[in-house]
């Protein structure tokens, strides 16, 4: 979706974001009403949006800005594309922990647990150097090999992405320094989106839609 950057007359949410969870096998997919789920047959009978509303809010943010004219004193400036960057590192924190609360609901974790469990990880790195094996048993950069070979989307370079992003919006938050972030990064943030996106829901249906799926839910 190259030319998701070209789109303003409707929110780009609506095509990258707009995926339904089914409520018996909770597998994600483009499931519409009075459609059978591509997994278990059985027939959806009411839409359920899989992601929260902050997804879809920061992917429309980050159109927004994107194709927002600069004013005076700015008006040759682009700088306010900066908060793209902000957003988007933003989007990769939301979805992480979207899937990670699915996970913990799948293995029956009290909302307790689950709190203590999101409040000892705060942060991306941790979440995803521990919090994700401690769940999983399986390493995330592994995983995430796993999940490319044999689809188009190459989320390992997605993942690499992320990473450089998420640099660059440290350096310039916490030294001031504008420069680190490159004038074609923004516009690489939109085109990530659905790489992004359709990474977290190949996690949830690797890991969460099986233990419904085979009637097998786990506790720790």
């Amino acid at each position: 979706m190259a030319d998701i950057v070209d789109i303003k007359s409707q929110r780009i949410s609506t095509l990258l974001s707009d995926f339904s969870i089914c409520k018996s096998c909770q597998i994600v997919d483009k499931i519409h009403n009075g459609t059978p789920c591509p997994a278990c047959n059985i027939q959806s009978t009411v839409g359920r949006s899989y992601f929260r509303m902050s997804v879809h809010n920061m992917i429309d943010l980050m159109q927004e800005y994107y194709h927002t004219e600069s004013s005076p004193p700015f008006k040759d400036s682009d700088s306010h594309k900066v908060a793209i960057i902000i957003f988007f590192c933003t989007l990769a924190e939301i979805l992480m922990e979207w899937f990670l609360i699915h996970l913990m609901n799948a293995k029956k974790l009290t909302v307790e647990k689950q709190d203590e469990m999101l409040e000892e990880n705060k942060y991306l790195k941790q979440r995803v150097k521990k919090l994700f094996p401690y769940l999983t048993g399986d390493k995330w950069q592994d995983v995430v090999k796993k999940l490319s070979d044999g689809v188009e989307l190459d989320y390992q370079d997605t993942i690499e992405f992320c990473r450089s992003v998420n640099e660059a919006r440290n350096v310039f938050i916490h030294k001031g320094n504008i420069y680190t972030i490159k004038p074609d990064m923004p516009q690489e943030c939109l085109e990530n989106i659905w790489p992004l996106i359709n990474l977290f829901v190949s996690m949830h249906n690797h890991y969460v839609h099986p233990m419904y799926f085979d009637g097998k839910q786990e506790n720790i």
